[in-house]
């Protein structure tokens, strides 16, 4: 095969009309990211297989389907013309609706009831032409960028492909369909992902009735273990019950020697707190004194002395302040002045500002209205040049010619429309012709017809049973067959009528064509496109004329407005700097008598600020002064108020009052402090009842004798802390005694629970005999099948070790001429995964832990050997789509080398995005045809 010609009409960014052409040999298609190599590779693996999913019954489409669809319209489709043999091929394909023609692009034959169907309702022109399957298509002769490893799974599809070539030189009779039959029967036994098959039913109940047999041995075991750990927890039940009993005769007597203590620091407190009473009593006269009264005293001495300083300091500091501000005073009232003119320097400097800017707007405007003038002058003269009118376009003159075009277009949109329907027609006729409807009972009946002779030579008892069925098959063909004969005479007296209507539309679209053309001729156009050009161009130069006249307008009226007001600030600035000295007579505004000014302002701006700060300076101090006499005044009344509320009448004796009145305060605590040790030790328990507690414990004799008792109340060797301690551990001691006791309670009832559940072991052991005598006798059948599989599945294997060596050889040779001769010997296996033999030591390595580059040069060079084995074509198109990105530029001579010895008897289509291939082609001589996108 030879691929002439493509024309992407509507796929993916292309819409064309004009054809990609293809020689034979080797075709360059340059172009740069996103030009659509791509997509043009997708095209022809689409035009040549469809998108639609292989192996599946339900139409199911590939990703690529929705991807390529057309940016823009609602066409999908595309054409594509190839040469195998003789005969030259045109394949129109509609992806959507999805309608496929086949013609003899020499004589315009329709040719596509030559080619059958398969179950995706995909023509097999591609796979009688091309030799290969869309999957063998993918793997073989395209390689894609970075693509170069093959499918999981192609290494089997294959094999198979190539052991009936060797058996027979043909495809139609395979070991692979023997070995499927035997696997149907070995399924029908056990299958591996079925749970219906005979062994696999009694394999689940053998399951079953091991997981009930192992499930009643781990309940004796189970009850076994609940009656060991019954007896041991009664066991330790007993222990605690008396370990709990001796803990409450060690809680009791504790207590007793805790109460005791706390009875005798009691006393002891309450001594001490009578002593401090009557201490309280004799100082009771120094109690009215009010608190903090000396500090108060002392506090305010200091605040006097403090406040008479200060006085003193701001009476200087205001007879120094008055005496600077009469001195600038007088400088500001000198002849002279810059501050008789009632200007500052903040004045000045945004005048100077507004002087500049108005300066710089006036020359820029008047410079905008000599370039708008000179603009508008230009578009006249351009005008008068053209000849263009004064009048306007007229609208309807246009309008008629576009709703002429419409009237075209529409009736073009009608035809192809029927264009469709008629394809559709035509389809739906082909495939009522290609094929019979019954042909698969006919294969059905003969399978049912072989299989019931296979059965018979083996002495089976089904050999009947299937000599009905291929007998019921066979009549069911012949009916179907029939049916199908009136269906299509429906169909092609359909088609008849529509392709009358299609050639009526086409004298309809003439018609409207030469209308046009005629209307068209009157106005001395050519086309609507030429008509709506000239009216487009003289519409922009009267928009540009008028903007122009806009602009010069607008650009004069800001001259002038711009050169008043520049007039005006002038004439003011002028004004203000003769005032203030720094200009004489006609001299002119610069900027040295500006600065000037600015300087003399500042100079007096400065003064008024100083003057203004020692004023609010002397306000200040004079207020601070008040102030301060008034809190003198105010510490004077305080004290005085101090000594009457102390009773005193003089500093010595208030001193000696507050000393009495301290000494009452310390002993009022200290009897305070006692009063609440001995609350914390009753704990707001009464002595009373802390006396009949004692009692009632020296009256149980669990406690222990008196005596001893007595001796730890005096060494105290415990306390409360101790006793909770020891009380808490007692309560844990309980806890677990009840725990214990409930898990007992809880085993007890499992066990007599577990001894009523579930079927004997013996019950359970006979059955599961029972089913292992019938699974050995599947066995025995299922390994008689295994023989027969096993041996079909040498023979294949045999068939593959003759294959290998020539397979190896070719993939060497051309790796050999890539890599310059370092790898030739090549290793592969049945799954198509590569080894290399180093050429130095000898050694073999796999192909995947080499460099990225050489890994994609050695699924190159299998992908070219695959092809040229698995297809009788002599002729054979390959496609690389930026397949030696990773090559460097002495392995991709090698390669171009490679493909271009194949050039002379296949052809080469390699897509790249840059100029490397046709550098090293050049200086290779090799002979090549570039395509540009």
């Amino acid at each position: 095969m030879k691929i002439k010609a493509l024309t992407p009409s509507a796929f993916g960014k292309f819409h064309v009309s004009r054809p990609f052409e293809l020689s034979h040999g080797l075709n360059i298609v340059r172009g740069d990211n996103e030009a659509g190599k791509s997509t043009l590779g997708a095209f022809i693996l689409g035009m040549f297989y469809g998108f639609k999913k292989e192996g599946r019954t339900r139409i199911s489409r590939h990703p690529e389907y929705e991807r390529y669809r057309p940016w823009t319209g609602n066409d999908y489709r595309g054409t594509i013309v190839y040469e195998d043999g003789s005969r030259t091929y045109r394949v129109e394909r509609s992806f959507d609706p999805d309608i496929v023609r086949i013609y003899d692009d020499t004589t315009g034959e329709d040719l596509t009831h030559l080619f059958s169907q398969d179950s995706r309702k995909e023509y097999d022109f591609a796979r009688r032409h091309l030799g290969l399957t869309a999957k063998e298509f993918r793997n073989t002769v395209w390689i894609a960028q970075l693509g170069s490893p093959q499918e999981p799974g192609l290494g089997a599809e294959i094999q198979g492909k190539l052991e009936d070539i060797l058996q027979g030189g043909t495809q139609d009779v395979s070991l692979v369909r023997a070995l499927s039959v035997l696997t149907d029967e070995r399924s029908k036994i056990k299958a591996p992902r079925s749970v219906k098959a005979k062994l696999d039913l009694v394999q689940q109940e053998i399951a079953e009735l091991n997981q009930e047999l192992k499930a009643a041995n781990e309940r004796a075991e189970e009850l076994r273990g609940w009656l060991i750990e019954a007896s041991d927890l009664a066991k330790e039940k007993e222990r605690l019950e008396d370990t709990v009993a001796q803990g409450e005769r060690e809680l009791a007597r504790l207590r007793y020697v805790m109460l005791k203590r706390l009875l005798t620091e009691t006393e002891e407190i309450e001594g001490r707190m009578d002593e401090a009473k009557a201490r309280l009593a004799e100082i009771e006269w120094a109690k009215d004194v009010p608190p903090g009264a000396e500090q108060q005293y002392q506090a305010l001495k200091q605040e006097r002395d403090i406040i008479s300083r200060r006085a003193a300091e701001a009476r200087d500091e205001i007879a120094r302040l008055e005496g600077r501000a009469k001195e600038i005073e007088a400088g500001l009232a000198a002849p002279g002045s810059a501050s008789q003119g009632g200007i500052d320097e903040a004045t000045l400097v945004s005048l100077h500002s507004r002087y500049s800017t108005a300066k710089a707007a006036a020359s820029r405007s008047e410079r905008a209205a000599n370039d708008a003038r000179r603009e508008l002058r230009a578009l006249e003269e351009e005008g008068r040049a053209k000849g263009y009118p004064d009048e306007e376009f007229d609208k309807d003159i246009l309008k008629e010619a576009e709703d002429l075009q419409e009237t075209v277009l529409l009736a073009e949109r009608t035809k192809s429309q029927m264009d469709v329907e008629v394809e559709r027609a035509r389809s739906l006729v082909a495939s009522r012709r290609s094929g019979s409807p019954a042909g698969w009972l006919y294969v059905l009946a003969l399978a049912s017809l072989g299989i019931a002779v296979a059965l018979t030579v083996m002495a089976m008892p089904m050999s009947w049973a299937a000599f009905g069925v291929s007998l019921v098959l066979l009549a069911a063909g012949v009916y179907r067959q029939s049916a199908a004969t009136r269906l299509r005479r429906e169909d092609e007296a359909a088609l008849a009528q529509k392709e009358q209507e299609v050639e009526e539309q086409v004298g309809r679209v003439q018609s409207a064509k030469r209308a046009l053309q005629e209307y068209l001729a009157v106005l001395g156009a050519r086309s609507v496109e030429e008509l709506r050009a000239v009216a487009r161009e003289l519409d922009a130069f009267r928009a540009r004329l008028a903007a122009a006249k806009d602009r010069y307008e607008m650009a004069h009226k800001y001259w002038f407005e711009a050169s008043q007001e520049f007039s005006t600030i002038e004439q003011e600035l002028v004004g203000i700097l003769k005032t203030l000295g720094c200009l004489e007579g006609g001299e002119a505004v610069n900027d040295g008598a500006v600065n000037l000014g600015r300087r003399k302002l500042a100079k007096v701006a400065s003064d008024k600020r100083n003057l203004e700060v020692l004023r609010e300076r002397i306000g200040e101090t004079r207020e601070l002064l008040s102030g301060l006499e008034e809190r003198l005044s105010g510490v004077e009344v305080k004290e005085k108020a101090v000594l009457a509320a102390c009773r005193a009448s003089s500093v010595a004796g208030l001193e000696e009052k507050l000393a009495a009145k301290e000494e009452y305060d310390e002993v009022a605590r200290t009897l305070s402090e006692y009063a609440g040790r001995r609350d914390a030790l009753l704990s707001g328990r009464d002595t009373a009842e802390i006396l009949e507690e004692v009692a009632a414990l020296e009256a149980d004799p669990a406690i222990g004798s008196q005596e001893v008792l007595e001796d730890e109340v005096l060494q105290g060797s415990f306390s409360e802390s101790d006793y909770e301690v020891k009380r808490r551990a007692q309560d844990g001691l309980k806890s677990r005694l009840g725990e214990l006791r409930s898990r007992l309670a809880a085993l007890e009832n499992g066990i007599r629970l577990r001894t009523e559940d579930g079927r004997p072991v013996s019950e359970i052991e006979e059955d599961l005999a029972r089913k292992q005598a019938v699974e050995e006798a599947l066995m025995l059948d299922r390994e008689a099948l295994d023989l027969a599989h096993d041996t079909l599945s040498e023979l294949s294997k045999r068939l593959r070790r003759e294959f290998a060596p020539a397979l190896n050889k070719r993939v060497g040779e051309i790796l050999g001429k890539i890599t310059s001769g370092k790898y030739s010997d090549i290793r592969i296996s049945p799954d198509l995964e590569m080894s290399v033999v180093h050429p130095e030591t000898g050694s073999q390595r796999e192909a995947s832990l080499l460099s990225g580059g050489t890994v994609d040069q050695c699924y190159f060079a299998l992908r070219v050997a695959i092809a040229e084995a698995i297809t009788k074509k002599d002729e054979l198109p390959f496609f690389l789509d930026d397949s030696f990105v990773q090559y460097d530029d002495t392995r991709l001579a090698g390669a171009l080398e490679v493909l271009a010895t194949l050039a002379v008897k296949h052809q080469i289509v390699i897509f790249s995005c840059h100029g490397r291939e046709e550098t090293i082609a050049k200086s290779l001589g090799i002979e090549y045809r570039r395509i540009e996108l």
